[in-house]
């Protein structure tokens, strides 16, 4: 496995979001009350964008047909009837002042 750098942990701050795609796989970076997420970029329902998702405790909502996933699981937690897979949530690692996935 090879350790992909997203960004360096002192631009990090509660509000950070960036997209990124290694090995076509579209990624999200978060950090909000101060946890960092690395989460699916698109929502698992349509493929839309999740930058601009609301964020509020441990959900993400996706504003194009607001379904809302945990953050820690990826499990849905509307209570939209349409059947949608769970957002895929990826381990986080760190190599000295950077944080990245391997993959």
């Amino acid at each position: 496995m090879i350790f992909h750098a997203l960004d360096k942990l002192m631009h990090l701050h509660d509000g950070y979001r960036r997209s990124f795609v290694i090995n076509r796989m579209e990624l999200l970076l978060i950090q909000e009350q101060g946890q960092r997420h690395l989460v699916q970029g698109t929502c698992p329902h349509l493929h839309w964008p999740l930058e601009q998702a609301i964020i509020d405790g441990q959900t993400i909502t996706c504003q194009k047909h607001a379904f809302a996933f945990n953050l820690l699981s990826g499990v849905i937690v509307s209570d939209i009837k349409q059947s949608c897979p769970s957002l895929m949530i990826h381990t986080i690692d760190y190599q000295d002042n950077l944080i990245g996935i391997y993959l």
